[in-house]
């Protein structure tokens, strides 16, 4: 179970990082303010 917990948090936090990477380089830092 553990183990399982941990792969599906590692995707998630994957597909986070591409998405904010993503979000950066189309519109970097325009709501920072």
């Amino acid at each position: 179970m553990s183990s399982i917990s941990h792969t599906v948090q590692h995707h998630w936090l994957k597909q986070i990082c591409t998405h904010d990477r993503l979000l950066l380089r189309n519109q970097p830092f325009v709501s920072a303010d």
